[in-house]
């Protein structure tokens, strides 16, 4: 029969048992320690091997057993328990047990005699069993914590034994927290910004107070020193401590001293400003303690003032020395010397602890003299130094500069090029007058004067100036001109010249000697050439100008008219010609002469003279008399018909016929319908002067007429009647029904049978045509008459009945 033991298992705290109200927080969680600094023991153990030690060394292999109890029903089994006691009060929240499945019993104590139930346990299912306790805050003091056991074997007489492999406590740590200070630095007067986060905590406090107990947040605060902000966070686990510091920036200074070196006697500024300062002190003492200032000092020693700046994040030191400038004199006699002659360096000094010089003359005594012979331009430099101070002097000695400057070529001609070339000693600088575009001390460079020109090097050296010349002359230039360049015979014209680099000037022909530029006119009866000579530093140069007469020529053709198939006669003549030719060619190119020529059309001839004055032309004119042909076709028409006019005309300018026509082509038709009779006359008129005028008779015929009659024009059959016709401007008649050509006039006795009508056709010379009719009515015979007929069907005779 099974039994439930009691198992006690103590937990020593020295505070009462409290309850917490829980926290509930999602940034942080809290963390919890395992409590291992605890005494165990238990009611009783069944040997050392199963010590109450054992259920609480984190190893779950190892177990306390309880000494095994034989229990007879109905007797209840005794109390057995494990105690667990701490060195000092302590909270728990957490615990965890591994023993038989049982319904434990959770105490706490905190003098090992009144004992209270932990509640919010909860248990698992075999084999172990897990308690927590679940209310967030739970504080249990010093207490005895008994827990129910099962069996550990069941026997027939009952024995029972309590077994527990591992009890571990867990207490809460203290809350977790971050604080920051952003930034941690800040000049005076500026402000950082606390930042932190104590969610989990329950309560929050700083030191020194920033005005806030928030579990999180941010503050600004701005500390006029350096400060150091602790927060404390309060949990059920204990306090967390967290620091930010806010220092204020060291203070910053300038400090100088201007100007410095000083000579003795003289001022120097002290100038300086500061940051973040509270105060400022000066040694020696200048006179001022304000933060920032400027003073002015006469020490009469090298002084270094020492300025001490004071602030919340720290104390610094600025310095800024004052020193007194060493004198000193330093000559050189003479300054400017020959190539091989001597100075004499002199010098003296005042507060002065050495001298020194470069280059170096063999002496270091603060004041003397010595004999220098440099070969060249030298600056002897003298180094004074004094108590925290060095001057330094100057003395030179410059050497007389030397050059040599030539030019080759020295004559060119114009356009051409001479090289200077020069070299100089001793020169600092060289110049050139005209400049040539260098400057160099030493070198050649070539040059191209328009003129003759003198260049003038000037040399300077430390030691004075010197001056060099070479000479570039120009072969002499001659403009020389002629206007006009051809003349006629008998006109003048000018002379013009211009010369450059010449001295002498003359022209031939007689002109001789003249002016280096001007002008002379001259008439020359032929071509003439004139050369001018130009005699100059650089030479001799001569030119040439040609007059030349403008030829002349005369030229005529006789007659200057002539008939188709003429002669005219061309005459020429010219002077001062070289060449002859006409166009149209005449097949001659003679200077002079005649010849004759037949054109068929007016015809202009033009003769070109070339000679060296020039070219000139001369034109006469052959005109041939014109020429027509003119017709009318038909020559004759009959009234109202009409007749073509057709004309040509050769070297004809004027064409014209009469009766209203007027103006025609030379060459064309006019269309003509005249009502009688007409005499046409073509005019023609060219510069060869006026044709013969041309006539054409349009002839009119008159139409023909005519008269036609029959007498008596109504007959017995078997009897007759009497045709009878006149005609005018008739060419042939004809009468029909077999009667045929007649008379242009007549008459003709006809014996019809019938009625009948009779036609005559009157035709005129032109062909016109008329025709006339005329009718014999035939009174029929009697009813039963016989008739006979003729081969063509005609009634020739009648039996009439009586």
């Amino acid at each position: 029969m099974k039994k439930n033991v009691l198992l006690q298992l103590t937990l020593m705290f020295f505070i009462p048992l409290f309850i917490i109200i829980g926290i509930t927080q999602t940034a942080f969680a809290l963390t919890y320690t395992k409590l291992t600094n605890g005494t165990a023991s238990a009611s009783s153990s069944e040997s050392s091997t199963y010590a109450p030690s054992k259920a609480f060394d984190s190893n779950t292999s190892t177990k306390w057993k309880s000494a095994a109890v034989l229990i007879e029903y109905p007797n209840s089994p005794p109390t057995q328990y494990l105690i667990y006691q701490l060195p000092a009060a302590k909270i728990v929240q957490q615990c965890t047990i591994l023993g038989a499945n049982a319904a434990w019993t959770l105490q706490g104590s905190n003098n090992g005699s009144a004992w209270t139930n932990i509640p919010n346990v909860s248990s698992n299912t075999t084999p172990y069993l897990y308690y927590k306790i679940s209310s967030v805050g739970y504080v249990v003091g010093t207490q005895w914590v008994p827990i129910p056991w099962m069996p550990w074997e069941y026997y027939e007489a009952p024995i029972y034994q309590f077994i527990v492999s591992e009890f571990e406590l867990y207490a809460p740590d203290p809350p977790p927290a971050t604080f920051t200070a952003s930034p941690a630095i800040i000049n005076l007067g500026a402000s950082s910004t606390l930042t932190w986060n104590a969610s989990e905590a329950s309560s929050v406090s700083f030191s020194p107070a920033i005005g806030s107990t928030a579990l999180s947040g941010s503050i600004a605060v701005s500390p006029s020193t350096n400060t150091t902000y602790t927060l404390t966070a309060t949990g059920i686990g204990g306090n967390t401590t967290r620091t930010a510091t806010v220092n204020i920036a060291p203070p910053t200074a300038t400090f100088t001293a201007s100007p410095n070196p000083i000579s003795l006697g003289g001022t120097s500024t002290l100038s300086w400003s500061t940051t973040n300062a509270t105060a400022v002190s000066f040694s020696p003492a200048i006179g001022s303690t304000a933060l920032s200032g400027s003073i002015g000092v006469s020490p009469s020693t090298n002084t270094t003032y020492t300025m001490t700046v004071t602030g919340p994040g720290g104390t610094i030191t600025k310095t800024a020395t004052v020193n007194i400038v060493p004198t000193a004199t330093f000559t050189a006699s003479p300054a400017t010397i020959n190539q091989g002659g001597s100075s004499t360096l002199t010098w003296a000094t005042t507060n002065a602890t050495s001298v020194s010089f470069n280059p170096a003359i063999g002496s270091t005594a603060l004041s003397g003299t010595k004999s220098v012979s440099p070969t060249a331009n030298t600056t002897y430099t003298m180094t004074v130094t004094g108590p925290g101070c060095t001057i330094t002097k100057t003395a030179t000695v410059n050497i007389v500069p030397t050059a040599t400057f030539t030019a080759n070529p020295a004559t060119i001609n114009q356009g051409g090029s001479s090289t200077l070339t020069w070299a100089s000693t001793n020169a600092t600088s060289v110049s050139f007058n005209p400049a040539i575009g260098s400057t160099a001390l030493n070198g050649s460079i070539v040059v191209s004067p328009s003129t003759n020109t003198i260049y003038t090097m000037t040399v300077t050296g430390p030691g004075g100036t010197v001056s060099q010349t070479a000479i570039v002359n120009i072969v002499p230039i001659i403009s020389f001109t002629a206007s006009p360049a051809i003349i006629n015979y008998g006109s003048s014209s000018t002379l013009s010249w211009s010369t450059t680099n010449a001295t002498s000037i003359s022209i031939n022909q007689g002109i001789g000697y003249v002016a280096t530029n001007g002008s002379i006119s001259v008439s020359p009866t032929s071509n003439t050439t004139y050369t001018i000579t130009a005699i100059g530093a650089g030479g001799t140069t001569t030119q040439s100008v040609t007059i030349n007469i403008v030829p002349h020529a005369a030229f005529t053709a006789n007659p200057s008219t002539i008939n188709p198939n003429g002669t005219s006669t061309l005459n020429w003549s010219t002077v001062n010609a070289t060449s002859v030719s006409f166009n149209p060619a005449i097949g001659s190119t003679a200077l002079n002469g005649s010849i004759g020529v037949s054109p068929s059309i007016n015809t202009t001839y033009t003769m070109t003279v070339t000679g060296a004055g020039g070219t000139i032309t001369r034109t006469v004119t052959v005109n041939v008399v014109p020429t027509s042909t003119f017709t009318a076709s038909p020559a004759a028409i009959n009234l109202g018909s009409s007749s073509t006019l057709s004309w040509s005309t050769t070297n004809a300018t004027s064409i014209s016929i009469n009766q209203g026509i007027g103006a025609v082509a030379a060459n064309g038709t006019r269309t003509v319908t005249p009502t009688a009779t007409t005499t046409y006359t073509l005019s023609v008129t060219g510069p060869g002067g006026e044709a013969t005028p041309k006539t054409v008779t349009v002839t009119v015929i008159p139409p023909p007429t005519g008269t036609f009659t029959a007498n008596p024009s109504s007959i017995q059959a078997g009897s007759s009647s009497t045709l009878t016709w006149n005609t005018t401007n008739a060419a042939s008649v004809s009468i029909d029904q077999g009667i045929g050509a007649v008379a242009t006039s007549g008459s003709r006795s006809v014996s019809p049978l019938t009625n009948t009508t009779y036609t005559m056709t009157i035709t005129g010379s032109g062909g016109a045509t008329v025709y006339k009719t005329v009718t014999v009515n035939v009174v029929l015979p009697p009813n039963g008459s016989t008739y006979t007929y003729d081969e063509l069907g005609r009634i020739k005779t009648i039996n009439r009945v009586k």
